[in-house]
């Protein structure tokens, strides 16, 4: 192949984060293809159980082979999937139920990273770093800091942390508040308006921004200082504008909408508790420069659990502290229940999201990944309902 780059590794797995699919076609770190190889992979895209509830919003694929996902990810092999439903239709005009979200030109995938470069302008990568890789450089779509024009309308932004290791805390350079609507691969039931909030690896937050009277330019900042790959260290202020929205000087017709319910709920926590019959719990530790669960090194022929399909259980999810550590569940979304014993009150409601405006927004919906925070025994309890027509889940650390 003439003009290849030499970066990265010459062999991949395909992950969709967050979708139910087959698990042949989860993109296990073992089923690789190299490369001149290629490989097919079958997404269904539909709701899990049938649900309106299990639509999904925002999803994502990345390279998922053993050892390597960090690099190749880190040297582009990752994307948005996005997905629509006959709520969230992509079309801002068509009237209720559909939503009326801003679509089209005004509905925007931002995926933040940060990346370390040499002398000359190419990707610098360390892979002996085991305290999580940090860059110097803060790109928006692949670009350093870069601009975007806007009109003075609502816009939707799909933002999602493709970081290997920083955590992000985001906030409007003009003290504008966030609509959230969307937390990893949902709607929120409601939309909540937040002033800020926090995005760990592979998160994904979708916000509606308006800027019908906002100033002619607009930053979003990031003001979470982070100087370990292990851990954030602290916010600051002003912090470090990640995006310029440079705002057009007329009004336009806008008309798009933000309904006061998005995604109800019909099968959540008070209907699935009663029906828990099994709690499991996972500590994560590291040994030896790499990750243990339950103090073991992955196994592929070791299995650590046999859920039953369609049979709810409580996982418990603990770290002894150290590391802010995201953690992944594949095929198979959950609903957080507590944070180092604190309770998450369900059902959703604006009230109890804007407690989590400093935190992650994922503990107040339904989600495909949760954070563990930096401190000791912090621990993470969650429900899940396991797929009908998955065959295995994977816990992993991003």
């Amino acid at each position: 192949m003439e003009g290849r780059l030499d970066i990265g590794e010459p062999i991949t797995a395909i992950h969709r984060h967050g979708g139910f699919q087959n698990p042949e076609d989860d993109g296990y770190p073992l089923d690789t293809f190299c490369f001149g190889e290629s490989r097919d992979y079958f997404y269904p895209n539909r709701a899990e159980g049938g649900l309106l509830q299990n639509e999904h919003s925002t999803m994502w694929y990345h390279d998922h082979a053993i050892d390597i996902t960090a690099e190749n990810v880190y040297r582009g092999l990752a994307g948005f999937y996005v997905s629509f439903n006959t709520l969230d239709t992509g079309n801002e005009t068509d009237p209720p139920p559909a939503l009326g979200l801003p679509s089209g030109d005004f509905d925007i995938g931002l995926v933040i990273q940060d990346r370390l470069f040499d002398r000359n302008g190419f990707l610098v990568y360390d892979n002996f770093d085991h305290n999580g890789f940090l860059g110097d450089k803060f790109l928006v779509n692949g670009k350093i800091q870069p601009f975007l024009k806007v009109q003075r309308r609502k816009y939707r932004f799909r933002i999602l942390n493709g970081s290997s290791a920083r955590v992000y805390q985001l906030f409007l350079s003009n003290n504008q508040p966030f609509v959230a609507i969307a937390t990893d691969s949902t709607l929120l039931e409601r939309p909540v308006t937040v002033q800020n909030f926090r995005l760990a690896p592979a998160e994904r937050v979708e916000v509606v921004i308006d800027f019908t009277f906002a100033p002619d330019e607009v930053f979003l900042v990031n003001r979470l200082q982070q100087t370990d790959g292990r851990k954030p260290d602290k916010l600051v202020d002003p912090g470090t504008p990640l995006l310029k929205f440079v705002v057009a000087k007329n009004a336009v017709r806008d008309p798009s909408r933000v309904p006061r319910i998005l995604l109800p709920v019909t099968e959540g926590p008070a209907q699935l508790l009663p029906q828990v019959r099994v709690q499991r719990r996972f500590e994560f530790n590291r040994s030896n420069g790499a990750w243990q669960i339950n103090g073991e090194f992955f196994d592929e022929n070791r299995v650590d659990a046999r859920p039953r399909a369609g049979e709810p259980e409580i996982w418990i999810l603990e770290s002894p502290g150290g590391w802010v550590h995201p953690v992944h569940i594949h095929l198979s979304d959950f609903f957080i229940l507590s944070r180092d014993g604190a309770l998450i009150s369900w059902p959703t409601s604006p009230a109890g999201f804007g407690l989590q405006q400093n935190s992650n927004l994922t503990s107040t919906n339904w989600a495909d990944l949760t954070t563990i925070p930096v401190v000791t025994n912090e621990q993470n309890q969650v429900i899940e309902a396991f797929s009908d027509g998955a065959r295995y889940f994977r816990l992993k650390h991003p």
